[in-house]
């Protein structure tokens, strides 16, 4: 009959119609309670999204509340190249890659097993420099900043040094060619015991015997003094750039190099 199929809608085990009637106005109320429960608590989180949509997007409230509205904007800040710290930075003798005459010099201070460096290499140096070196536009400068907590990174800087130091012609050329090597193999030497291997290996790869060059420490005073001329650049971290002397930090997108780039070339 009718009370028995509402009995099986309502998941409820039929015994007798009297039993049934106790359990079904239980079973309601309980239905009931529960769904105005979900009701209310789905209604009060739909008021408090729109309380701090309207807080977020009130710039008045946010300035009264000593809270700069470009912080909380959706937008992304002006980014402003003329407010840039502008440094006077040497190229030193460090390899150079691109045009010696480039009106724009880009001096770049890494650590070889510093992530964000290589995060900076693998994506955005290609831009850069397919955009500007490549192009005669840019001359790009890598200079070492070895940070003492990474215990691999001065052995790295080392070897790109002791490759440009042994190759009879095209110096420039090698190094860059050791330092793409270094950074593209980072998980294979970073944190491993062998890593001077590794970048003996590299060099024998570039026709270069880099082994008496890392054992006589040969090229350490010339990251040392890296190193320290960083430090009077006001360097802190890596990686730290250098766009005709205006300081960039950390690995910023292409676009906001292009925009310090395109404000030199102008």
């Amino acid at each position: 009959d009718l009370r028995r199929m509402q009995a099986y809608i309502l998941g409820i085990p039929f015994v007798d119609l009297k039993q049934y009637d106790i359990i079904k106005s239980l079973k309601i109320h309980t239905m009931s309670k529960q769904n105005n429960q979900t009701f209310w608590v789905s209604v009060s989180f739909l008021v408090i999204g729109l309380l701090i949509g309207l807080l977020i997007t009130d710039k008045s409230f946010l300035s009264s509340a000593g809270i700069d509205p470009a912080e909380v904007s959706n937008e992304p800040p002006v980014f402003d190249v003329d407010k840039l710290p502008v440094v006077n930075v040497s190229a030193d003798n460090d390899a150079v890659q691109g045009s010696t005459t480039a009106t724009v010099t880009m001096v770049e201070f890494s650590d070889y097993q510093c992530s964000y460096c290589h995060g900076f290499w693998s994506q955005t140096y290609p831009k850069i420099k397919a955009a500007y070196i490549d192009t005669g536009k840019v001359k790009f400068v890598y200079r070492d900043f070895p940070i003492p907590s990474h215990p691999q990174a001065g052995l790295a800087a080392e070897s790109a040094e002791c490759v440009r130091s042994l190759t009879a012609t095209e110096k420039d050329e090698s190094y860059y060619k050791m330092h793409d090597m270094i950074f593209g193999g980072l998980a294979e030497w970073s944190g491993n015991a062998s890593a001077k291997d590794v970048f003996v290996g590299y060099g024998n790869k570039l026709g270069v015997d880099i082994t008496a060059c890392l054992d006589n420490g040969d090229m350490k005073s010339e990251v040392a003094d890296d190193y320290t001329a960083a430090r009077g650049y006001g360097v802190g971290g890596t990686p730290t750039f250098f766009i005709n002397g205006k300081m960039v930090l950390g690995a910023e997108s292409f676009e906001h190099f292009q925009s310090v780039i395109e404000s030199e070339l102008k």
